[in-house]
C-alpha cells in the first residue's frame, strides 16, 4: 500500500482515509478524551490491500476546525500529551485550517502592561480557564479568575508546541484577533 499527498496533512489524511476504507477501522474519540483505534485488524495478513489507484479530493481547499467555545470549554485543560494526538486526529480527518487560540493571554497581558495597566487591573480583566470562551467573545471580565502568571506562561508554552505541529503537517492556523475590549483601568 502506497498513500502520498500534497503536503503533510494530505499524505495523513490518505493514511486515514486507507484506515476507514480499506482496514474498516476508524481513529476516534474515547469517553476519556483518548483516541483509539476501533477494529484494527488482529494481524497483518488480514489487511486489505488496494487493488487500484484511488484519488481523494476535498471539494474545499480549506477545511476549518474548532470554534472559540470549544477552545475553552474542553481544551483549556489539554496537555501536550493531548493536543499532539488531537491534531493527529485532525489531519488525519483532513482538517488544515485549525483554530489556535491557546495562550492569547501572554500577549494580552504584555500589551495592557505597555499602556500602563497594573497586575491588580490584569486580575480584573481576565476570566478564569473555564470562561475565556466568554471573555474572548467579550461578554464578561474576571469571572472565574484571576488567572495565574504560571498558567497564563504555560498555556503559552503549549502554543508554541501546538503550532509547531501545526506548521510540521502543513497547517494553516487560524490565530485570534482583538476583540475591542480592554481592561477598565484603560477605560476613559
Amino acid at each position: 500500500m502506497m498513500c502520498s499527498g500534497s503536503s503533510a496533512v494530505a499524505l495523513t489524511t490518505a493514511f486515514g482515509h486507507y484506515l476507514r476504507y480499506y482496514t474498516k477501522c476508524d481513529v476516534h474519540w474515547e469517553d476519556g478524551g483518548d483516541y483509539s483505534l476501533a477494529a484494527f485488524p488482529s494481524s497483518l495478513e488480514a489487511l486489505q490491500v488496494p487493488t487500484e489507484k484511488k484519488r481523494v479530493v476535498f471539494m474545499a481547499k480549506w477545511r476549518y476546525y474548532q470554534n472559540t467555545c470549544t477552545a475553552s470549554y474542553s481544551f483549556a485543560w489539554k496537555n501536550w500529551t493531548q493536543w499532539e494526538a488531537d491534531i493527529d486526529w485532525m489531519a488525519i480527518n483532513g482538517y488544515n485550517l485549525p483554530l489556535a487560540f491557546t495562550g492569547q493571554e501572554l500577549i494580552w497581558q504584555a500589551l495592557w502592561r505597555q499602556y500602563g495597566v497594573s497586575d491588580a487591573g490584569l486580575q480584573e480583566y481576565f476570566s478564569g480557564p473555564a470562561f475565556l470562551t466568554w471573555q474572548r467573545m467579550a461578554n464578561i471580565r474576571a469571572y472565574g479568575g484571576p488567572l495565574s502568571d504560571s498558567w497564563i506562561n504555560q498555556q503559552a508554552d503549549l502554543q508554541r508546541h501546538i503550532l509547531q505541529r501545526y506548521l510540521e503537517l502543513g497547517m494553516v492556523p487560524v490565530m485570534p484577533a482583538f476583540n475591542g475590549v480592554v481592561p477598565a483601568e484603560m477605560q476613559s
